[in-house]
């Protein structure tokens, strides 16, 4: 990307951040979370190109697209309708774009772009929450920051490195009890629910399982960061290349947009012992028993190494599908059920509250459940079939 374009990026960033900042202190901001409402406006449309609140950053989505032109030359070339139409179809077939799990992932993906603000009631638990805790603790421990270190380019990419391992080793402990306590399950199905796979499912959550994750990352992150401030002379800094994070830049050379994608891309058995490929997690949202709780870690598959969660990717697709093992028909086939059904799920005595309310009052809510996930899967379905 030219000098010229990055420049554009700049400054349509400080644009939005002005805007922002004139919604706060204009008299829109009077008016109970209109302002916000407003910020996530500006969030959802420019937001691929800003990087604020999106997990679909243009530079890894311009990488993607470079891998998977790749993978189709390679796979491709020779074969008829190999051309720009031809990729085209490769990357956005038509069955993905209309399916009705899609739909579900676009208006999860919208929701909770407005529902998060509102409803975030960890937002305070950041990385400096935790790390001034941490450093309150070494200082009671051994008196006053040491400071006896200077930062240069190798400190900088030594601490770069380690906080990324640090936060993926939150995130994946957040993960994996997602799969294992019933509890957070329920929330985290919602995800897993997916009968296909696009960058859009990366955002296809509930908004408690939104509200958990950050946490965990930042709490494992201030482990790195507490001793950096407690050893250092000046705070910790990652490194950025043109402003943009070298971690985002290197996780988007892991393919991290193909992820959630029909695009099976795998690297050496070594290699997937350390860094996740696409197929990895292609495999962790199978229904498949022998696929069950592996492939944990968001971007460093050494955790699932360590702790015995690993499943390598072989070179060419396994035969599976996705969404979760024993539910005969989708149990989120809509905005409202995705919303309301976790809930319910994770109330560990639900036999014991319906039978403490009216048999009559049980089975018409139960009716009404069920007759609101027909239609809304029935609905689905026409759609679905009107576009094919």
């Amino acid at each position: 990307m030219s000098i010229r374009a990055l420049v554009m990026l700049t400054q349509l960033e400080q644009s939005v951040g002005r805007a922002k900042a004139f919604l706060h202190d204009s008299l829109v901001a009077k008016v109970p979370f209109l302002a916000e409402f407003l910020s996530s406006v500006l969030d959802l449309l420019v937001g691929p190109l800003t990087g604020n609140r999106t997990a679909h950053y243009w530079v890894g989505v311009l990488v993607a697209l470079l891998l998977a032109g790749l993978l189709f030359v390679a796979q491709f070339r020779h074969q008829p309708g190999f051309g720009l139409r031809g990729f085209l179809g490769y990357c956005f077939p038509r069955y993905l774009l209309t399916h009705p799990s899609t739909a579900t992932d676009i208006k999860l993906m919208v929701a909770n772009n407005f529902i998060m603000p509102m409803v975030n009631v960890t937002w305070r638990l950041k990385t400096a929450f935790f790390t001034g805790i941490l450093l309150n603790g070494l200082v009671a421990i051994f008196g006053p920051p040491l400071h006896v270190f200077e930062w240069n380019i190798g400190a900088v990419i030594v601490f770069t490195i380690l906080l990324a391992f640090a936060e993926d080793l939150g995130f994946y402990l957040c993960h994996l009890a997602h799969h294992k306590i019933p509890a957070l399950w329920a929330f985290h199905k919602v995800h897993h629910s997916a009968d296909v796979l696009t960058p859009l499912t990366a955002t296809r959550n509930h908004p408690v399982e939104f509200m958990l994750i950050p946490p965990c990352k930042a709490l494992a992150g201030s482990l790195v960061m507490a001793p950096a401030l407690f050893l250092f002379d000046q705070p910790p800094t990652v490194l950025e290349i043109f402003g943009v994070s070298v971690l985002t830049m290197f996780f988007a050379m892991l393919g991290d947009q193909l992820f959630h994608s029909h695009i099976w891309l795998t690297w050496s058995p070594a290699l997937q012992r350390v860094f996740v490929c696409p197929a990895q997690h292609q495999i962790h949202h199978s229904s498949a028993v022998r696929h069950h709780d592996k492939n944990m870690a968001a971007f460093f598959s050494l955790w699932d190494w360590v702790f015995g969660t690993l499943y390598i990717a072989p070179k060419q697709r396994e035969d599976f599908a996705y969404g979760v093992h024993g539910d005969a028909k989708q149990r989120h086939p809509g905005l409202l059920t995705a919303y309301a059904l976790p809930f319910w799920d994770a109330l560990p005595q639900r036999a014991t509250v319906l039978r403490w309310l009216p048999a009559r009052l049980v089975g018409g809510l139960r009716g009404l459940v069920q007759s609101a996930q027909q239609a809304v899967a029935a609905r689905s379905v026409r759609r679905h079939a009107d576009t094919l």
